[in-house]
């Protein structure tokens, strides 16, 4: 049951009783950082995650069907990052948030090159 005043806005996306839009992940217009992703994201070890997954992107074809997938096994091995530490750094910059959507979702709406755009916005 939806509480009293939530449900979708006029678009359809936006749900009122949230604070974030649930489509800015898509749209590099309405893309915004949080403070909490920016701070995980100056974090040497989250640099590293994002700078391996970028990289893998950049030596792949937009139109591998895996690439998603590829990207993190790669990302893990070259960072030996995991969990959180792996799937965290990744979020915040292609969602500008720490939760969310699933992943690999929104990675397949963004595409590789949206995606990589944002990724390599992070690297040092």
């Amino acid at each position: 049951m939806v509480p009293k005043g939530c449900g979708t806005g006029e678009n359809g996306f936006d749900n009122p009783c949230r604070p974030e839009k649930s489509h800015q992940h898509f749209f590099d217009s309405q893309y915004r950082i949080s403070a909490e992703a920016k701070d995980l994201l100056d974090q040497e070890p989250a640099r590293k995650v994002v700078e391996a997954f970028a990289s893998y992107l950049e030596k792949q074809d937009a139109g591998n069907q895996n690439l998603y997938a590829e990207a993190v096994r790669f990302a893990r091995e070259a960072t030996g990052a995991k969990g959180r530490a792996l799937f965290m750094p990744v979020r915040a910059a292609l969602t500008g948030l720490l939760h969310g959507p699933e992943l690999d979702k929104i990675f397949d709406v963004l595409g590789r090159n949206a995606a990589l755009r944002r990724l390599k916005y992070f690297e040092r």
